[in-house]
């Protein structure tokens, strides 16, 4: 048996040495001659000294005292996102007290129906609505910019650009705008600064297409009046 005084397994009757095994964990405890390990997730904090609750810190019910998760969380989900060049994506929830520092970030953890308000400020990025039908408003055109912006999903007139500057854009195919099989509404902007290739100035518009067949309709005297509608309907609305 184990001779050793402070081993767990000591045995005082043993004449005859044997192996030994000893507590080396802060939350390790020896009960008859076993060790029992007192922290089962290993993060050294000991199990009777754990406490449950949200650990993730841009949840709604974040406990900062949690030690261990207990998939509690709940998260914001809008309808009403926050954007401000002093927040953070990786750690902000989107409200006005913690809002995410992209646009782009905001539009994606939107839904329809969503608003995305932006705080004053340059925002170095093109956005992409995604087929969202939600609208995006800047605090004042005069000092709130980004760079582009893309409808090419079927968004409607519910999909909303209010009150930005488009600045600094520069593509091959529409420096400020992009727009195919969509019609957005876009008010109260300024577009300025842009530069493109062969693809177009400051809006590109696919919608061409429709106003072609809408002409050659026309002249040859079949449907022209529903394919006017037609165009009209597809054309962004600028406001």
């Amino acid at each position: 048996g184990c001779q050793e005084v402070d081993a767990c397994n000591y045995d005082i009757s043993a004449t005859d040495s044997d192996t030994c095994i000893y507590v080396d964990g802060i939350c390790d405890t020896c009960v008859g001659g076993e060790i029992t390990d007192n922290d089962i997730d290993n993060d050294g904090i000991c199990d009777h000294d754990e406490i449950e609750g949200c650990i993730d810190p841009i949840a709604l019910n974040y406990n900062q005292f949690a030690t261990s998760d207990d998939a509690s969380c709940e998260y914001y989900a809008g309808p009403t996102w926050y954007v401000s060049i002093t927040g953070t994506n990786s750690l902000g929830s989107g409200l006005e007290t913690n809002p995410f520092a992209s646009i782009q970030y905001a539009i994606d953890s939107s839904s329809d129906g969503d608003t995305v308000l932006v705080s004053a400020g340059t925002y170095y990025e093109n956005i992409n609505f995604n087929g969202k039908n939600i609208a995006v408003i800047g605090e004042d055109r005069e000092n709130t910019s980004f760079s582009r912006v893309v409808f090419e999903n079927g968004e409607t007139a519910d999909a909303i650009v209010d009150g930005f500057s488009i600045t600094g854009g520069g593509t091959s195919s529409g420096g400020g705008m992009y727009c195919n099989s969509a019609s957005p509404t876009l008010r109260n902007m300024i577009m300025d600064g842009l530069h493109v290739g062969s693809g177009g100035g400051r809006l590109f518009l696919l919608f061409l297409v429709y106003f072609l067949l809408f002409l050659v309709q026309f002249l040859i005297f079949v449907s022209p009046l529903y394919y006017l509608l037609l165009y009209l309907e597809r054309v962004p609305r600028i406001l």
